[in-house]
């Protein structure tokens, strides 16, 4: 009995410390805007920014539907100093096939750029949401652990009816040419909303890499 060390428990599923998702590759998700100058670059900075916080990785972009090569304005790189980023380098880029059939997961500002993308590639329908719609739709289902993102997507989320894609409510509007408190008033939209969809999503995604 001496020589005989006690086996430690395995940990379960629901054991954040399960290393389930070690060997999952990082899930590319893709932040899609009109011009890709503002909304769409700012989230995705936010959700780069939130998921490292919380330990965890994906492959995170942004691309907008306009023609690309523009830097952000003077009131976006404004705010994205208020709320700690840096987008000084940031140049837009437009939204191409290729982007979108790598896409894991497409988060859109508004329900017309969801459209879009649908057109564009209806299978992507799954996997295609906007960033408020997606928050909501999380609640209550929990992203299961070591399965890949965009896998579990086109399963759980195949059957939403195509109606979500109609209307305005719960847009993240375009603030270019508005007065700066409409600008602070987006950062909070999208810090809360970023927030609530890397809560939500970390518990699936493969933890992020350490420095040895």
């Amino acid at each position: 009995m001496s020589g005989v060390r006690p086996v430690p428990p395995r940990p379960g599923p629901a054991d954040p410390a399960a290393p389930l998702t070690v060997g999952l590759a990082p899930p590319r998700i893709l932040l899609v805007c009109t011009a890709n100058r503002c909304r769409s670059p700012l989230a995705a900075a936010l959700l780069r920014r939130t998921l490292r916080e919380r330990g965890r990785q994906a492959l995170v972009a942004s691309a907008g539907l306009l023609p690309g090569g523009v830097p952000v304005p003077p009131d976006g790189l404004r705010l994205a100093g208020e709320l700690g980023l840096d987008l000084a380098a940031h140049r837009s880029r437009q939204l191409t096939p290729g982007l979108l059939a790598a896409a894991d997961l497409v988060v859109t500002m508004a329900r017309e750029h969801a459209r879009h993308v649908v057109a564009a590639q209806p299978d992507a329908f799954a996997r295609t949401f906007t960033l408020a719609g997606l928050a909501e739709w999380l609640v209550g289902r929990p992203v299961p652990v070591g399965v890949p993102l965009g896998a579990w997507l086109d399963e759980a989320a195949a059957d939403r009816p195509r109606s979500v894609l109609l209307g305005q409510a719960g847009d993240v509007g375009d603030p270019v040419g508005r007065p700066f408190r409409v600008w602070r008033s987006l950062g909070t939209t999208l810090e809360e909303s970023v927030s609530r969809v890397a809560t939500a999503l970390a518990p699936g995604l493969p933890p992020a890499a350490t420095a040895p």
